[in-house]
């Protein structure tokens, strides 16, 4: 039999249109990896939630960073609770001012953390919640370290703060009605992320004068993070999109978060969730009316494939990733909400995600618009080790909902698998991963006949 389609590689990605098709590109995924060996798709390790310490010593609000100081990782709760890892996740301090739980840096041998008004330290022995005091009040103080000194948004303001005296709260003047969203280094500028009225703007400043330089406009609501990665400045805006900034134009990518809600929310890639893990960008993106939640991938390659290799610990509806952290050897932290639930997970590299799943593009297989009869599958993969599977499901002209068309496992996976399913003039089709240990089907190509 000649193979109706043919899918030999799965590089290209997460499309933004599923119905146009492109080789080597697929529809949606969870709990894939596709980057670590070319041409292979088989399921990512798993992410494990990590041990907290009893209530009322636990993590009870949202873990908005993750930050490396001393022994220890600490993570900065959204009401101003303080944890770290030095017996499980513990709580170790509170600050009651108002507003805690934006930022967190480690400058000058100390870690600092913003409230609406304040900035606080802690120097290894002593904490100290009004370390300093003035801000303006805002749900939004980011901060960065520039040419030895703290930056500081500060409401329509940039503050600077050298270590020494008080900071210069005012030290760079946005245009009235903007508010300072992210700050990020690009080569020897910072770049300001900041919204006015639902509309976005990049600002350049030599973090010496008090007016910006240039400024890009970005046409939709919300500008939640800026992230300097691959030569470039990564921009997520307010309607799931995903733009580059290369320090004089500004592209907006042809690719989108996928299933991205159609409603105005003001939070979507969190400022605290993103970094990068073994040369790729990796950021979190869910929220509590979402049912696509997870770590999202993007390699540094042509098109920049986007793909969804890591789920939650408490899976994907209505999780939120608020922070993330790599420790090293691509395993990282992630801080998440989930209802009422917090915690912190680790990637496990010794097991792989339990049901991954896979979605093909649509194909169009009829030539002359008439229906052709599908007749079966077969699945080309590396020896499947005893314990795993692969569920093969498929939809045919765009029906609702997914028809079971047949199992292989480790006793027939060298078989072409004939199980004619009618007539149909286009089909898509899904693999559901069964996985054992840290043992995956590991497919090199689908035929569909």
């Amino acid at each position: 039999m000649i193979p109706k389609i043919i899918i030999d590689d799965f590089s290209v990605g997460i499309l933004e249109d599923k119905t146009i098709q492109a080789r080597n590109g697929f529809s949606y995924c969870a709990g894939m990896d596709i980057f670590s060996e070319p041409g292979i798709l088989k399921a990512s390790q798993v992410l494990t939630a990590e041990t907290q310490a009893d209530s009322p010593n636990n993590i009870t609000d949202a873990p908005t960073r993750i930050i490396k100081y001393g022994d220890y990782w600490y993570v900065l709760g959204g009401t101003g609770r303080i944890y770290n890892n030095s017996a499980n996740w513990i709580l170790v301090h509170t600050d009651t001012n108002s507003g805690v739980g934006q930022s967190m840096i480690v400058f000058n041998g100390n870690l600092h953390w913003m409230g609406n008004t304040t900035m606080g330290k802690f120097d290894g022995t002593t904490w100290t919640d009004s370390f300093k005091t003035g801000f303006t009040s805002s749900s939004y103080h980011p901060m960065i370290i520039f040419e030895n000194s703290l930056r500081i948004g500060n409401g329509r303001y940039v503050a600077t703060w050298d270590g020494s005296a008080a900071p210069e709260l005012t030290d760079l003047t946005l245009p009235t009605g903007y508010t300072v969203r992210t700050l990020e280094i690009f080569g020897n500028r910072i770049i300001i992320g900041a919204t006015k009225e639902k509309e976005s703007t990049l600002f350049s400043w030599d973090g010496v004068s008090s007016l910006p330089e240039q400024l890009w406009e970005i046409r939709e609501p919300y500008l939640s993070v800026i992230k300097n990665w691959n030569n470039l400045l990564w921009i997520f805006g307010g309607e799931g999109n995903i733009h580059v900034f290369n320090g004089a134009i500004l592209t907006k990518l042809p690719k989108k978060i996928p299933f991205y809600p159609d409603f105005t929310l003001s939070t979507f890639v969190r400022p605290g969730a993103i970094t990068e893990s073994q040369g790729n960008l990796i950021f979190g993106f869910g929220l509590s009316s979402f049912n696509y939640g997870g770590i999202y991938m993007i390699e540094p390659k042509s098109g920049y494939p986007l793909t969804i290799p890591y789920l939650l610990s408490v899976g994907q509806t209505g999780t939120e990733p608020f922070s993330i952290a790599y420790i090293g050897a691509g395993k990282f932290y992630v801080g998440w909400k989930s209802g009422s639930n917090y915690g912190i997970d680790l990637v496990n590299t010794s097991t792989k995600v339990t049901s991954p799943y896979w979605e093909s593009q649509i194909y169009e297989i009829s030539i002359t618009h008439n229906p052709v009869l599908i007749k079966g599958f077969e699945i080309i993969a590396k020896p499947m080790a005893t314990g795993t599977s692969i569920t093969v499901q498929y939809k045919t002209d765009d029906a609702a909902s997914w028809t079971s068309w047949g199992t292989i496992n480790p006793t027939n996976q060298s078989k072409v698998y004939i199980s004619g399913i009618g007539l149909a003039k286009t089909i898509q089709i899904r693999l559901e991963f069964t996985t054992s240990a840290n043992n995956s089907p590991e497919i090199k190509t689908i035929k569909i006949y």
